[in-house]
């Protein structure tokens, strides 16, 4: 009968793999004492509310016989009321053991009409026996459908059942499978013991590995009451394992598995050098076999590993087994074994607790680079940590590697003890040291994000160490050359060594094969060029930080250094995609090493991001969490606080608290010494002072900012902040000289560095300051792009005709269209109806004309229901020729799309309404702009080659909107006493309507009242040869009078 579980808590997964293979004949279930196995399948059956027979081989004389006797003592019980006949084994059989279990199990499956399952639990008392195999066989194949065969051993499956894998007869479940993986194993110790704290769940997950009883037992310890919280296996779970598992073990054996246990993993060789057992190997493989708590690798040299628990209890058993003296020279045996084998960790341990100081200073100068190299600096730190300070202290290269060791999580104290090894390196003449602990101290003090002015000391012994030293190894310069480019680049752009060093560096980058050199240079060079903001050199790199990042040989440092580097890329070109992405990817890395000095740095940009994205509201989002990791040891990160505070402000229209942060922002900078930032804060300052209107400061403000331009001509950053300043000023000052000279140099820039973004763009800023450019052929493309990369506009407005609109119409003069900028040929009879529907189209507005209205002008003399199938035949050749989505028809109404095609007439008359407002309101530079527009946009008569009457209509119609214009801006001029302006607009007025006598007598009059009688009178010969001489009109008493006293004056 199988134990009786009154609770049993449900192996879910194991479940669904039986489910899985619920066709298949056997399942054999192997796994090391205390595995489960039992009751796995005990409480499966219960799940299945299956009837079964089970047989538990007992543990001593076992013979297959009685597998006979007591299977049919089974069977009986299941039947009570049936009295089953079933044959029985006696002696007589006793030759022909086969035979006899054929007939056994062919009339033991005909009676058993309700089981499912058959089970044989402790199956390895008798696997050595062959006969039992052979009736495992002989049952399998008789075996009715429906009904499977169970088998529970603690031995892997024999070779001689592995054929039933072949048929698709067998599922295996072993001691891989039994054990509970971290999910299952805490919702097991959780229904063990509920009041089980996550910490010592995780402490029992780390000794056990999935191990059942082991969990079961030391989850009953910490429920005992008053039980210690720092647990230590206990006599109780020894007892159980040494009863189990090494009561039956030669003494041999036994001293050879307690050696071994100083190993957490090993190979035979490793264990037989230790011990001096030859037969390791095949002892450690039949333990495996018989699931003996240890675990073997799958590989050409396998590796053996004892369960955490099992260890513990072999290594408690040193003391009865050897002689302290014994004992202690195994210990330094198996160290030097594990140093020949590349496993200083463990080597460092066994070190320590022998107090053997002087071989682990030697291990740990051996391995320090190599831990470093790899990312382990927790490892190394911990290690560092355990010598006595005697050790430490006196050794400059130690103290050097533990400063190392501290520099991803304290950077400032690394600094210090750097300073500490820097001076033993100088005294001892040590120049490898000396180039190592420079270049160390440097990058310590820039990934601490918070002092620059830190620099001032290092930067001073720059010199001096090229001078006195030569430096040992190219690699070692490179560091030397690569971290002085980022140093020198925040601490001081104006050092005369800066840019030779840069020249170098980017050649060697080109040049050097060395992959960690490579990278090396990579983020020094893309922090520089970042802070210079040369994103096209950027560009060259960012490859290399790429495959850094992904490139898990590096260490994790340089990885999540690399990501940040990518970051910034992403947020300089407005790549918010590619942004995120390798937050995301930095912050997992900082998560996984427990590195965080990035980590703040990562959280903040995401505000930039979303600001590139124009969402806001994330932005905001973004920026209260970034604060919930603050630390103010880090005074670089909270600087980055402050600036993205003052820019959400901005763009949110606070500009008073904009400022107030701003001047804040602006003392921290100063404070650490962060150069780059004074620049972007007055940058921003000018902007606001300017919206402000508080001129006078933000001149000045612009003035500081000009002359920190000056000093680093190099820094693009700089220019960039400083010419934005300067346009927004002088357009809000409606300068619109000084304002295009400044658009010229800022989109100049940004176009050739192919940056899209900068701190502290704003909408407000840019949207106006590039339709400006775009108005004026300042880097149209690029300011094109620029608007579309940020989403600055939905739709463009009608006036920019240089937006690259999929259709333009030209209407006034002849009519000219162009499709994807190049113009339609006007040619052939085919295409003179869809010109004529367009002409006709554009003349009655352009938007929303009734069809009826096109029909009565294209084909007067045409039925209803005809003319109406013309029109539509020409709209689908219209929409051919321009594009299907240039013309909308909806409800009868036809109309151009405006956001696809410009139409110079929308543009006519939106610009007539604005520049009469303009003229109510007294706008002067508004006025002059609208005006110089509709002048532009007359390039003649009104679609001149259309000559039906609707057509006329509208060329006199707007022939005479344009002159109403012009005259009200003449008057607006003259009052103002702009007498340039008002003879410009005057000969214009003559150009438009040559045959209006006012135009000249207007225009002579003011060249009178200006005293230019030569002008005067040439415009009168003008006059009379266009108007009397050329039409024979009738010249007015009024202008003849003018002539006369011009005349006279002269004479």
């Amino acid at each position: 009968m199988p134990p009786n579980y009154e609770h049993v808590f449900e192996r879910d997964r194991l479940f669904k793999l039986v489910e899985q293979r619920k066709m298949i004949k056997m399942i054999w279930v192997n796994g090391a004492p205390g595995s489960g196995k039992t009751v796995f399948i005990a409480s499966l059956l219960k799940k299945q509310q299956a009837s079964f027979l089970w047989y538990r081989i007992d543990i001593g004389e076992n013979n297959f016989a009685d597998i006979f006797y007591f299977l049919a003592l089974a069977a009986q019980k299941n039947y009570p009321r049936q009295k089953l006949k079933l044959p029985v084994f006696t002696s007589e059989y006793a030759d022909d053991v086969e035979n006899f279990a054929h007939v056994f199990f062919r009339e033991l499956f005909a009676l058993l009409t309700q089981e499912s399952a058959i089970v044989l639990d402790n199956c390895q008392e008798l696997e050595k026996d062959a006969i039992f195999l052979r009736l495992l066989q002989i049952a399998i194949n008789q075996l009715p459908d429906g009904m499977q065969l169970i088998c529970i051993s603690r031995n892997h499956l024999s070779a001689a059942l592995k054929r039933l894998h072949l048929n698709n007869e067998l599922l295996e479940i072993g001691d891989i499978e039994l054990q509970f993986n971290e999910l299952e194993s805490y919702a097991f110790m959780k229904w063990l013991n509920p009041q089980l704290e996550d910490h010592q769940i995780h402490h029992i997950q780390s000794k056990t590995q999935g191990w059942a009883v082991g969990m079961v037992l030391m989850a009953r310890q910490f429920a005992t009451p008053g039980f210690p919280g720092d647990f230590s296996p206990t006599e109780n779970i020894f007892h159980y394992l040494a009863s189990e598992i090494l009561a039956h073990l030669p003494k041999e054996l036994h001293a050879c598995l307690v050696a071994s246990a100083l190993f957490t993993q090993f190979t035979a060789e490793m264990a037989t050098h230790l011990t001096g057992c030859r037969q390791t190997s095949s002892h450690l493989d039949e333990l495996v076999s018989k699931n003996f708590l240890i675990e073997r690798t799958a590989s050409s040299t396998p590796a053996y590993r004892f369960y955490p628990l099992f260890r513990d209890l072999l290594l408690t058993q040193a003391d009865t087994l050897f002689t302290p003296e014994n004992w202690q020279e195994l210990q330094y045996k198996a160290a030097a074994i594990l140093v020949k084998q590349g496993n200083s960790a463990e080597a460092t341990l066994l070190y320590q607790k022998l107090q053997d100081w002087p071989s682990l200073k030697t291990l740990l100068l051996q391995q320090a680079e190599q831990l470093i190299n790899s990312g382990r600096y927790h490892t190394l730190n911990q290690w560092m940590k355990a010598l006595p300070s005697e050790y430490l202290d006196t050794d400059a290269w130690l103290n050097y590697w533990h400063a190392a060791a501290l520099k991803p999580t304290e950077p400032l104290l690394a600094e210090q003890r750097l300073e500490e090894s820097y001076q033993k390196f100088v005294i001892n003449h040590d120049v490898k040291g000396i180039y190592s602990a420079w270049v160390a101290a440097v990058e310590s003090i820039a990934i601490s994000w918070d002092d620059f002015s830190k620099l001032k000391v290092w930067m001073s012994r720059f010199d001096e160490i090229l001078k006195r030293y030569a430096c040992p190894s190219i690699e070692l310069r490179i560091q030397f050359y690569a971290t002085a480019v980022n140093s020198f680049s925040v601490y001081n752009p104006q050092h005369p060594w800066l840019q030779n060093l840069i020249r170098v560096c980017e050649r060697v980058f080109r040049f050097i094969p060395i992959k960690t050199s490579k990278i090396l240079l990579s983020i020094q060079l893309a922090q520089y060029y970042i802070f210079n903001y040369q994103l096209s050199k950027l560009n060259t790199v960012a490859p290399f930080l790429e495959l850094a990042l992904e490139d898990e040989d590096l260490s994790v440092m340089v990885r999540i250094m690399s990501a940040y580097l990518l970051v910034i890329q992403g947020l300089l070109t407005a790549d918010t995609v590619k942004g995120l992405k390798y937050t995301h990817k930095g912050l997992e890395l900082s998560k996984k090493s427990g590195i965080h000095l990035f980590e703040r740095a990562l959280l903040i940009n995401i505000v930039g991001c979303h600001i590139n994205d124009s969402d806001l509201i994330s932005a905001e989002n973004a920026l209260q969490k970034a604060i919930q990791s603050r630390n103010n040891r880090q005074r670089i990160p909270v600087l980055m606080h402050y600036s993205y505070v003052v820019w959400l402000a901005a763009l949110a229209g606070d500009l008073q608290y904009a400022l107030e942060q701003n001047q804040q922002a602006l003392q921290l900078a100063e404070l650490i010494h962060f150069k780059i930032a004074y620049v972007a804060f007055w940058s921003l300052e000018v902007q606001i002072l300017a919206e402000l209107s508080q001129w006078q400061k933000a001149e000045q403000m612009l003035s500081l900012l000009a002359a920190a331009t000056a000093k680093d001509i190099t820094n693009k950053h700089n220019q960039i902040q400083y010419y934005v300043a300067d346009a927004w000023l002088a357009y809000l000052q409606q300068n619109q000289r000084r304002t295009l000279a400044a658009i010229k140099e800022l989109l100049r820039i940004m176009h050739t560095e192919k940056a899209f973004t900068f701190f502290g763009w704003r909408p407000k800023v840019l949207t106006p300051l590039c339709l400006l450019a775009i108005e004026n052929s300042i880097e149209e493309e690029f300011a094109v792009c620029l608007l579309k990369q940020l989403r600055l506009l939905v739709s463009p407005p009608l006036y920019l005709e240089k937006w690259p609109w999929p259709v333009r119409i030209y209407s006034f003069g002849s009519l000219v269209i162009q499709v994807e900028g190049k113009q339609l040929e006007q040619s052939g009879k085919s295409q003179k109806k869809i010109l004529e529907l367009l002409e006709a189209l554009i003349i009655l507005g352009g938007r929303n004309v009734h069809y009826i209205q096109l029909t009565d002008i294209l084909w007067p003399d045409v039925d209803g229901d005809l003319a109406r199938q013309s029109l539509e035949t020409a709209l689908h050749r219209l929409r051919k020729l321009l594009g299907k989505e240039a013309v909308i028809l909806s409800s009868g109404l036809i109309s151009l799309n405006s956001s696809y095609c410009w139409l110079d007439l929308w543009v006519f008359e939106a610009t007539v309404d604005k520049l009469e407002q303009a003229l109510n309101d007294g706008q002067q530079s508004e006025i002059i702009k609208l005006t110089d527009r509709l002048l532009k946009l007359y390039r003649g008569t009104f679609l001149k080659n259309f000559d039906s009457g609707p057509g006329i209509l509208k060329q006199y119609q707007l022939l005479n909107k344009l002159s109403r214009m012009l005259d009200l801006s003449i008057n607006f001029h003259e009052k103002n006493g702009e007498y340039d302006r008002v003879c410009l607009l005057l000969t214009k007025g003559i150009e438009l309507k040559p045959l209006t006598e006012a135009y000249y007598r207007q225009l002579m009059s003011h060249y009178i009242r200006h005293e230019q009688f030569d002008q005067a009178l040439q415009t009168y010969h003008q006059c009379h040869r266009v108007l009397f001489e050329g039409f024979k009109v009738r010249l007015s008493n009024e202008i003849l009078e003018l002539a006369k006293q011009l005349k006279r004056g002269k004479q």
